[in-house]
């Protein structure tokens, strides 16, 4: 599961760069399949593609509430 981390912080010791490719070849092979799976979805009549664009991001993420008069949960 996405929450449990200690397993994960165990296995990379040491290794740190290797995981990191390892992580990243995952997230861009995965990207790939739902791409392909995607081009083969027609939607409305039939006859219209489905266009998907994914973008990865890797490294550390800030998320929250952001904003004094309109608060909204942001990714930064």
């Amino acid at each position: 599961s996405g929450l449990d981390v200690a397993k994960h912080q165990k296995a990379r010791k040491g290794n740190d760069k290797l995981w990191r490719e390892n992580e990243t070849k995952k997230a861009l092979d995965a990207s790939f399949a739902i791409q392909k799976k995607a081009q083969k979805i027609y939607w409305g009549s039939k006859s219209q593609k489905t266009i998907l664009k994914i973008g990865i991001h890797y490294g550390r993420v800030i998320a929250g509430v952001i904003g004094y008069h309109k608060p909204q949960f942001s990714l930064i």
